[in-house]
């Protein structure tokens, strides 16, 4: 991965991904691992170019 590589994903939050329904927290924001997913899918889209 080179220096300044980006990748963009988006997601609409619904209930299924707040924290309290994925078991991170209690209160209804995007949870953790969500979070982390769509950080993960960014990385693969700034490698993948």
């Amino acid at each position: 991965m080179e220096l300044g590589s980006r990748g963009v994903v988006s997601v609409v939050v619904g209930d299924a991904d707040t924290a309290v329904r994925v078991g991170s927290g209690d209160v209804p924001v995007l949870g953790t691992p969500r979070l982390l997913a769509l950080a993960e899918g960014a990385t693969v889209e700034a490698v993948a170019g």
